[in-house]
């Protein structure tokens, strides 16, 4: 009687922990189904037309846009062909993670090459940004500092506005009207004479 109970006992056990885990695998696939797109549009309405965007955001002339154009469609391509590459140097790790008898200095060597291209894309958006900075007039340059940090620090992980922690500027001098505490330092309380 006993060893019947047991065997009851621990099938019961096995059908809820089997219920459990559908349960628990069905909401995180629901949950991915419902997760927004990795990447949230830049520039909501207008990602058909950057130029014209930059244009009005930044106050551009029609030269500046046109500059942007040419410098854009440089970069788009050659940022493209670094990633070509870049991903043909994974899609050669991967195949050789797969061989009978992987080679680990020629992972090794493939991980270097991978790590130099994602060094040259990083290089080359700094050009690029450098670049469309020196597009700008000093008054523009401001308003490209505020919107590129917006933009790229919008959904930064646990970065409220300004992308750090709890929100916040980036450094003190992107905030133009810095807030004093009345325990801080060099402040006075409007109590004090």
């Amino acid at each position: 009687m006993e060893v019947l109970f047991k065997q009851r006992a621990a099938a019961w056990m096995i059908l809820l922990l089997l219920v459990l885990n559908v349960a628990t695998l069905s909401t995180l696939w629901y949950r991915e189904l419902r997760r927004p797109d990795f990447r949230p549009p830049r520039f909501p309405g207008r990602q058909d037309n950057v130029a014209q965007f930059l244009k009005e955001e930044l106050q551009w002339s029609d030269s500046q846009a046109q500059a942007f154009e040419r410098l854009r469609s440089a970069h788009q391509e050659r940022v493209r062909s670094l990633m070509g590459e870049s991903m043909e140097l994974r899609r050669q790790l991967l195949d050789g993670l797969f061989e009978a008898a992987p080679d680990s200095a020629a992972a090794a060597e493939l991980l270097r090459q991978i790590s130099l291209k994602q060094g040259e894309l990083e290089t080359q958006n700094y050009s690029y940004f450098l670049a469309l900075k020196q597009l700008c007039g000093s008054d523009q340059t401001d308003r490209l500092r505020r919107l590129m940090t917006e933009v790229i620090f919008h959904d930064h992980p646990g970065g409220g506005p300004g992308g750090l922690p709890g929100g916040g500027p980036l450094s003190p001098r992107d905030d133009p009207q810095p807030e004093r505490r009345p325990d801080s330092p060099g402040s006075r309380s409007e109590s004090s004479p």
